[in-house]
């Protein structure tokens, strides 16, 4: 390998940080319909992806910076409130009541941009959610839950980082939705 020594991939992913009186509303608002379902995530680790790039070399993280603070997106609310399952991956997740325009153009403003830049885009429609449980042993116990509202005021580029204790997703850097495409 000529003497040096290649960095490893990381593995990113833009994301909703959700903030801890979310975290908590959430936290409360699903404990009986997801009790003893599987593997819960952390309340650290919740958030809602926007658009998964997956294995990206290192040198290539201020072009993706760059990338992102030139989106102009707006601040926008939505209520949480559908729960769900994939038995596939045996997932439970958080689903908006309503989906919000501003999201929409969010992902689909990040998804033109990787493209434009060459970065990975997912193919798949965006399904926003917020996984709960994984290793899950089967749906929610019910199905819909009283809406908890959340105010978005940001996105962030995250890192998915495993170790010894697990999976932690560390956010990198976070771009307001002031409109305005500036950090």
């Amino acid at each position: 390998m000529n003497g040096k020594t290649r960095e490893r991939k990381r593995r990113l992913f833009f994301g909703l940080p959700i903030d801890e009186a979310t975290r908590s509303a959430i936290d409360k608002a699903v404990r009986g319909p997801i009790r003893g379902r599987g593997r819960r995530v952390p309340p650290d680790n919740l958030h809602m992806t926007l658009a998964f790039l997956g294995g990206i070399e290192p040198q290539r993280l201020p072009e993706i910076e760059a990338l992102a603070a030139g989106v102009a997106a707006e601040p926008f609310r939505m209520d949480l409130g559908r729960l769900g399952y994939w038995a596939r991956p045996r997932v439970i997740w958080l689903a908006p009541l309503e989906v919000p325009p501003a999201l929409l153009e969010l992902v689909a403003e990040l998804q033109a941009r990787l493209g434009e830049n060459g970065l990975p885009r997912e193919e798949r429609p965006f399904a926003p959610h917020v996984t709960l449980v994984r290793k899950a042993g089967g749906p929610p116990a019910a199905e819909a839950i009283a809406p908890i509202p959340w105010a978005v005021d940001r996105f962030c580029l995250f890192e998915s980082v495993s170790d010894d204790t697990g999976v932690r997703y560390v956010p990198l850097a976070c771009w307001p939705l002031d409109g305005s495409g500036e950090s």
